[in-house]
């Protein structure tokens, strides 16, 4: 029996679970991990790279915490903590994990308080995170972030903040300052966005100055959040490359007062790649926002390298016997062909603009859809535009569903 190269297996076994990962992977993987005890040593890295733990799993939490049980906790990357806060062993969990790279916490209550308390010593487990993900938090202490050197991701959904403004007085001054590349923050009540707010502060820890993705795309009516991305992108525009915003409706009345500050500070948007603009609106409200996009598109640098544009729209139709269905959605859409216009202009050298339609596949969805190719007679026939289905899900960012 030939024996292959230990770099040849590890090729095939990225290609399992690596970039072609599937939702069979890791029943591949068991079966590769099987072949030998060579394949059995290169695929364990890999096998238990991700571990997910839930309320539900208090034995499984102590087993890991038995070294005589656990052999595989050096090859945990990235954590997935799903409403674990009543758990006790928690805390002493998390001193177990030296090589974790990506944490992702979802309702877990108490646990920011176990994270808080974590040993000085023991704080080195958040030093080597890249990645972190808090969803529906309460008060989560902001001090944490202070332990997070090489940080470069944070993901925030629907939590709000303990804010200490004392707290960076008792820092050492050379403590390595970690530059964020990606920020997503999403909410629908101002205390969820606070934390926008709190990185302007010299209290924050994170240098925003190279950040590439900006992504908030929850729409509120609120103007604080929109006030604060817009320092956010006035501070590291020529760098952003992602954005994702949803304007209040403030800035899509009939006659709105349109500024750089308003507009998000276009000029500055050098190496933009990809805007998503959420929008959300009544049938019957008197507010467009093609003024808006329109003053923004024509704001944007000559020499832009803008390629994809994402319209999620969310249009909410109040009751109907179903005769007006038509005319409700002329409503909606008034004013697209302005966009039309700007969109296919010369300086803009667009690949894709995608339009999601919440229920395309119901009447009045698809109405809806066949107005919009109507009214964006260009783009449609450049191939360019691409209409496509989308389903809401709570408390998180519009989900484009698969074809």
């Amino acid at each position: 029996m030939s024996i292959l190269p230990a770099e040849l297996i590890e090729n095939i076994l990225e290609h399992v679970y690596g970039e072609y990962r599937s939702p069979e992977a890791p029943s591949d993987l068991y079966r590769c991990a099987l072949v030998s005890h060579t394949w059995r040593a290169i695929s364990q890295p890999l096998i238990f790279s991700e571990l997910l733990l839930c309320a539900s799993q208090e034995a499984r939490i102590q087993a890991f915490l038995d070294a005589q049980i656990c052999h595989f906790r050096q090859y945990v990357c990235k954590v997935w903590i799903n409403d674990v806060g009543g758990s006790d062993s928690i805390k002493e969990f998390f001193n177990w994990l030296p090589n974790i790279q990506e944490l992702y916490v979802l309702c877990p209550g108490p646990i920011s308080k176990s994270l808080e308390r974590l040993h000085p010593e023991t704080m080195s487990i958040l030093r080597n995170l890249t990645s972190l993900g808090l969803s529906a938090l309460i008060s989560f202490p902001v001090k944490v972030f202070y332990h997070c050197h090489s940080l470069r991701e944070l993901k925030v959904n629907g939590s709000t903040f303990e804010i200490d403004t004392t707290t960076h007085q008792q820092l050492p001054s050379r403590l390595p300052i970690p530059s964020l590349h990606s920020l997503h923050v999403t909410g629908f009540v101002l205390p969820e966005m606070q934390i926008l707010g709190w990185m302007l502060t010299p209290q924050c820890p994170f240098d925003l100055s190279a950040l590439k993705t900006l992504r908030t795309s929850d729409r509120s009516d609120e103007l604080q959040p929109y006030e604060w991305i817009q320092q956010i992108v006035r501070l590291c525009g020529p760098t952003l490359r992602d954005l994702a915003i949803g304007p209040p409706s403030s800035l899509a009345l009939p006659d709105p007062k349109l500024t750089p500050e308003s507009l998000l500070y276009p000029s500055t948007l050098l190496n933009l790649r990809v805007i998503t603009i959420s929008i959300i609106q009544e049938i019957t409200d008197d507010i467009n926002y093609v003024p808006w996009m329109n003053a923004f598109f024509s704001s944007l640098p000559v020499h832009n390298r803008l390629e994809e544009i994402r319209i999620p729209t969310l249009f909410r139709f109040g009751p109907s016997d179903g005769k007006n269905t038509h005319m409700e959605a002329e409503m909606a859409i008034c004013g697209w062909e302005a966009l039309d216009t700007i969109l296919t202009s010369d300086y803009i050298k667009l690949k894709k603009v995608i339009f999601g339609v919440y229920g395309l596949r119901r009447p009045r969805g698809q109405i809806l859809g066949s107005l919009l190719r109507e009214k964006l007679p260009h783009l449609d026939g450049n191939g360019i535009l691409e209409i496509r289905a989308y389903r809401w899900l709570s408390r998180e960012q519009f989900w484009w569903e698969v074809k």
